[in-house]
């Protein structure tokens, strides 16, 4: 009965993504690289104090360890947390040598409970913490980059998935560990063991791992209610691989990054349906990657057709790896449009400027939306669909959605920006930022006739922020506070849109470090895409025991979560992390 178990378990770890041997406790390594130098200076008199090999600790989430400064922490060798039955916990530890180290191996046991149940290590994964550079919010995270007025540091943020490294001296090295509970796992306490071993040790180190396996279950990110939309750029990933956009080369080299988006509970797909919809380019020497994935087409009498083929391959292959709630085809409706489209009476490709108050746009925006729609049905996909639109402004807006409404009133429209009280009841899905008030009078209206709230973090605010440089609470932060407030998700308005040397330098030229990608090439997450994921996760735990709770008779426990979410304002993070806040209220959210 018990092997039965095991094999329950193990399979439930590769159903969830997972595709690594018990013996091995590593996800798909990529390549290997070289972290940018440190441009801070190293306290030799701190490293002087580090006598032993190699240090190891387990180590607080919320804390950026700086690369070469030693750690003033105690060696901590017991970790415990508690979690639900499907649910994703992680924690950090932290190895530092003064001398160096080599050979440094990560090696996890089954965990198991007292009366023999067992969890498999093939339900975690270890990964490596790598350094990028960064910058600093400064005063303005939306304002051109100049490093030279900027502060400059290395933040460990990328997780690099290997199965073994070697430690500098006077080098920290954090590591990110990961365990899936499977579904399946009975309730209990179990305990784990994590073994580093490396060259210059005399002998193994060994850490201890305790997990309190709840007997609630969260459903697979696939059925999340918590709707999450990062903005995706296929053609970042050819860019950077020097391969041909739509080729098979292509798609495999996006299948381990966008898989890593389906695993975490996005429900969108991005589709540019015309030039300059999504905004800048990452850096000023790098194109702008939101070219329309529809080709249109001038015939020789000046009729439009349009070829859908970039834009069906990509929806087939996004709806394949699960990621298949939505379809958010971005427009842009600024006065002036540059249009891309293959003339067939010169037989050639061509560009040409309208203006959207023209005879000649209005018929090219009509003609567009109406082959759109009609594909769109053919496919079986326009009930997914909606038309997206970021910042226009509120007269813009309005003039936007009667157009789109005269060509068929039956596409909705998903707009990112402004809150305006008088167009939003035409608005299926609205993204507003964090810190723009929507009154609960508003905010239910909009509930009860099926329309959608979504917030943002915009490049303006500096706390609380996925910048890779913010503290990695404030990603989890922002699931409690959505389900604190009444939003339905959060849109983010990058997720991969990678510079030149994405997994060295998180700094560019228009935005804040990290403001751009949230994810790695080659399939590597990040510090704050984790935490992100476990506030996601907890916001679906709260709406499971706001029904569980709903009993007359469970009056106390409704008080004790309602004061657990009371705490996720604006004003608070004045005064308490929000590392702090999401630790604080974890603990009674796993008790509930």
């Amino acid at each position: 009965m018990v092997i039965s178990r095991i094999k329950i378990f193990s399979i439930a770890c590769l159903i969830i993504g997972l595709t690594t041997p018990a013996a091995a406790t590593y996800a798909q390594p990529g390549r290997d690289y070289s972290e940018l130098n440190n441009p801070k200076k190293i306290n030799k008199k701190a490293w002087s104090k580090i006598g032993k090999p190699l240090y190891v600790s387990f180590a607080s989430k919320d804390i950026h360890f700086s690369k070469n400064e030693a750690p003033a922490i105690p060696e901590v060798s017991f970790w415990g947390e508690t979690g639900w039955r499907g649910e994703r916990i992680s924690a950090q530890l932290l190895l530092w040598s003064g001398a160096g180290a080599s050979e440094i191996a990560l090696h996890v046991s089954d965990f198991e409970t007292s009366s023999g149940q067992k969890i498999s290590a093939a339900c975690c994964t270890v990964g490596f913490l790598r350094y990028v550079m960064v910058d600093e919010f400064g005063t303005d995270g939306c304002a051109p980059r100049r490093s030279s007025r900027l502060d400059s540091s290395l933040v460990a943020d990328a997780i690099d998935y290997r199965a073994i490294t070697s430690i500098a001296r006077r080098t920290v090295q954090p590591v990110w560990f990961t365990l899936n509970i499977p579904p399946e796992a009975p309730s209990g306490k179990y305990k784990g063991f994590i073994t580093v071993t490396a060259k210059e040790l005399a002998e193994p180190i060994t850490l201890t791992a305790n997990i309190f396996v709840r007997n609630h279950l969260l459903p697979p990110a696939s059925q999340w209610l918590f709707h999450l939309n990062m903005w995706q750029n296929p053609i970042a990933v050819a860019r950077y691989h020097n391969l041909a956009p739509w080729s098979k080369a292509h798609f495999d080299a996006m299948r381990p990054v966008m898989e890593l988006l389906a695993k975490s509970g996005q429900k969108s797909i991005t589709i540019p349906i015309t030039n300059n919809a999504i905004g800048e380019a990452v850096e000023k020497a790098l194109p702008d990657d939101f070219e329309s994935m529809i080709t249109a087409i001038r015939r020789v009498d000046n009729t439009w057709s349009l070829d859908f083929t970039k834009m069906d391959s990509w929806v087939d292959f996004m709806m394949n790896l699960g990621i298949n709630q939505e379809l958010c085809c971005y427009m842009s409706y600024s006065p002036v449009q540059t249009i891309s489209y293959f003339d067939q009476a010169s037989n050639s490709a061509k560009v040409q400027e309208m203006h959207t108050d023209s005879k000649e746009y209005n018929d090219y925006f009509q003609n567009t939306l109406e082959l759109l729609a009609a594909h769109l049905k053919s496919k079986g996909w326009f009930d997914k669909a909606t038309i997206c639109v970021k910042e226009l402004g509120k007269e813009r807006l309005r003039k936007f959605i009667t157009t789109l409404a005269k060509i068929d009133s039956s596409y909705t429209v998903s707009y990112f920006g402004s809150y305006f009280a008088d167009v939003e009841q035409r608005i299926g899905s609205y993204s507003v930022a964090q810190r723009k008030p929507v009154s609960k009078v508003q905010k239910n209206e909009r509930s009860r006739n099926g329309r959608q709230l979504y917030f943002y973090s915009p490049c303006s605010d500096a706390h609380p922020n996925t910048y890779a440089f913010s503290p990695s609470g404030e990603a989890a932060w922002l699931g409690w506070y959505a389900a604190t407030n009444g939003f339905d998700g959060y849109t983010r308005q990058a997720y991969n849109s990678w510079g030149k040397r994405p997994l060295q330098d998180a700094r560019s030229s228009s935005r804040a470090a990290g403001y751009y990608w949230m994810a790695y090439p080659e399939g590597r997450s990040s510090i704050r895409m984790e935490r992100l994921v476990e506030g996601i996760q907890d916001y679906e735990k709260i709406q499971i025991l706001k029904q569980e709770l709903s009993p007359a008779n469970k009056v106390v426990e409704r008080e004790q979560l309602q004061k657990a979410l009371s705490l996720f304002t604006f004003d608070n993070l004045k005064t308490l992390p929000a590392g702090k806040m999401v630790e604080e209220a974890k603990i009674t959210l796993n008790s509930l």
